[in-house]
């Protein structure tokens, strides 16, 4: 049976033109880590078979309008780069997610075992610093027109393609709910996770908050190391308690979460790898010293894919199951791990994976931190949308090659803890008597499922009450008090009680409680309104919340 071997790899992190019009577009930018993955593997373009471009995170973020700014990219940089030999049943864009470049080298590897494909190139970008300073000048993405012609008004990114072919199934991440209750986007919904697991180990929000620097401050260690600078968005040193306390350059973005500890995807950063199977590289004249063998994977999804829908905060089933896939099929555990680069999106997301995993019994992940990263992560480093991982990837072939013999894990996270692959790596080949596995994970996930099935959220609870188990703060970019302060808890009375709630509150009387005392917010009674007409839509509910006496139930 064929295996896969990792053979070509290319980072690149573009600074900020002076001149707008000189910057690349996300197809360009990935082009360049492309071209240097094929110089890397010392192949030529015709040797490629297949294009798996990573999505953009950027298209509805930046530039929101009814198609995509790119219909196929997959097809654009083939086209950039001459790979004239690729088939257009070939050429491939991935679902939305985190998980989706290992999840593609985990596919990828299979269909090399299968006979499938021979060589396949993974590729993305992120040029959202560039398309966020556009959109300040109000400046528009077309295609359809010459870079010289209209330069003050558009800027030329984009393809008047079809729409190209999709790989994997694509899942809502989130709902209405989420919008008008102020956690549609990663960093509250992730706070909601962060309180939740706090609440679930009895921490004071004060030792969490150190513990969390603590952590961070390891990623930040190698971010900020001479030979990863160039590689960083974000190089700059910081010390746990630069890192831990909020400040003008440290602004609260989500409670608990500071800047410094939220991914950044404000970046103009590119990525590339190159796979293809062992046989097809000695044919080519790879050095045995370039290839990086993919020893053991796995994929899964969580119990539930919504935050409001998780049947617990403190635990991540999908994390575990995937986790334990990879290391039983690589035939290796925790232990053989020389190298991890572990998703780092917020702290909650890594210390649920060391927990799951049992990374934390090999390594301590305050004091070790640094051991969890290859790339600094992606509050430092730089989180370029869904490709991160990519650069995780490419950093990790890099890393064994200069240590060969040793074994690298990667973690890969997609939606709010929603999604998951793993892979693990090493420069020493599999044994011959282990074939290549992809675990079929789909019944162990409905078995977890069964024992602990997805939380009903009601969308219209009416006027009841319920227990908060968590909340958060949004926080603009000026003043001491959030925006708002959404909750989420149980509901004890009315006819959803046993449904989970979720609610909001902008009054400062009401918010101000839960930002300067935040350890008694927690498993206290609120008093919750509902009413529909949000955003216009008369069957959109939104739910506000007032504190009662201050009773509070524990779980």
């Amino acid at each position: 049976m064929p295996r896969a071997v990792l053979v070509g790899v290319g980072r690149l992190t573009q600074r900020r033109p002076e001149k707008l019009d000189d910057a690349d577009d996300a197809v360009r930018l990935s082009a360049k880590a492309a071209r240097l993955a094929l110089q890397d593997a010392a192949v030529g373009t015709d040797d490629v078979d297949a294009v798996y471009f990573i999505d953009m995170f950027g298209e509805g973020r930046v530039f929101p309008r009814k198609g995509p700014t790119y219909n196929d990219p997959a097809k654009d940089v083939a086209k950039e780069l001459g790979l004239h030999k690729v088939k257009p049943e070939n050429l491939f864009k991935g679902p939305v997610g985190g998980n989706t470049p290992q999840a593609s080298v985990n596919m990828i590897a299979e269909r090399i075992a299968n006979g499938e494909v021979e060589c396949a190139l993974i590729t993305g970008a992120e040029a959202l610093d560039t398309y966020t300073l556009g959109r300040k000048k109000k400046l528009q993405p077309r295609a359809d027109v010459e870079r010289t012609n209209e330069a003050e008004k558009v800027m030329r990114w984009g393809d008047t393609e079809e729409k190209g072919q999709v790989w994997g199934k694509k899942l809502k991440m989130s709902s209405s709910q989420d919008v008008i209750h102020g956690i549609a986007q990663m960093p509250p919904s992730y706070a909601l996770l962060e309180q939740g697991l706090r609440h679930s180990d009895g921490v004071s929000e004060e030792d969490r908050r150190i513990s969390n620097a603590k952590l961070f401050s390891g990623y930040n260690k190698v971010a900020s190391a001479s030979e990863n600078k160039d590689q960083s968005w974000f190089p700059a040193a910081h010390s746990v308690e630069e890192i831990a306390t909020a400040s003008n350059d440290n602004r609260m973005v989500a409670y608990p979460y500071p800047k410094y500890m939220c991914a950044v995807m404000d970046v103009n950063q590119s990525a590339s790898v190159l796979i293809m199977s062992e046989e097809r590289a000695r044919a080519l004249g790879v050095p045995q010293a370039k290839m990086v063998y993919l020893h053991g994977c796995g994929d899964c999804q969580d119990t539930a894919i919504r935050v409001l829908e998780k049947p617990c905060f403190d635990r991540c089933f999908g994390m575990k199951l995937a986790g334990e896939a990879a290391l039983r099929s690589a035939g290796v555990s925790v232990q053989d791990i020389k190298y991890y680069d572990v998703y780092s999106c917020f702290p909650v997301a890594v210390r649920l994976a060391c927990r799951e995993m049992g990374i934390d019994k090999v390594i301590d992940i305050e004091r070790e931190s640094h051991r969890l990263t290859v790339t600094g992560g992606l509050p430092y480093h730089g989180g370029p949308g869904n490709n991160y991982v990519t650069h995780s990837i490419a950093a990790m072939v890099e890393t064994l090659r200069g240590d060969p013999g040793t074994f690298g894990l990667v973690t890969a996270n997609g939606g709010v803890t929603s999604k998951h692959a793993v892979g693990v790596y090493s420069t020493s080949p599999p044994p011959e008597d282990r074939p290549f596995e992809r675990p079929d994970l789909s019944g162990a996930l409905k078995e977890v499922q069964a024992q602990y099935p997805p939380r009903v959220c009601a969308r219209n609870p009416g006027d009841c009450t319920g227990i908060v188990r968590t909340f958060t703060a949004n926080f603009s970019k000026h003043g001491d008090l959030p925006d708002s302060v959404t909750c989420v808890g149980d509901i004890t009375s009315g006819p959803c009680k046993g449904d989970r709630f979720i609610a909001i509150s902008h009054e400062a009387s009401e918010m101000r409680p839960f930002i300067e005392s935040p350890d008694a917010c927690f498993d206290i009674e609120v008093a919750i309104t509902s009413k529909g007409g949000a955003l216009g839509r008369k069957d959109w509910y939104q739910s506000t919340f007032r504190r009662t006496s201050g009773q509070r139930t524990k779980l």
